[in-house]
């Protein structure tokens, strides 16, 4: 089983409350979603990937709350080297 951060649950928290406010469905997809299905298998990641199924007026609603709320919800994204940076909604 894939292991989130404490902030990584805080922002994933934020984000299902604002989809299920707008009645927007979030998905988890990519390496974490293998992880959770194939724990056996080795494919590791630390960035989530997700999905948000909606229409697209709940988009442009979903990007304003973001926008009005930027820097709320952050991730810190590792790159190839091993460096770090920080990404937030803005």
């Amino acid at each position: 089983m894939p292991e989130l951060t404490d902030n990584q649950i805080a922002d994933l928290r934020v984000l299902q409350h604002r989809c299920a406010v707008l009645g927007a469905e979030l998905v988890i997809i990519g390496a974490i979603a293998y992880q959770i299905h194939f724990p056996a298998e080795s494919r590791h990641t630390g960035d989530i990937d997700f999905a948000v199924a909606l229409d697209l007026d709940e988009f442009a609603e979903l990007n304003a709350d973001f926008l009005q709320t930027a820097g709320s919800v952050s991730q810190t994204v590792s790159t190839d080297g091993g460096a770090s940076r920080q990404r937030s909604w803005t």
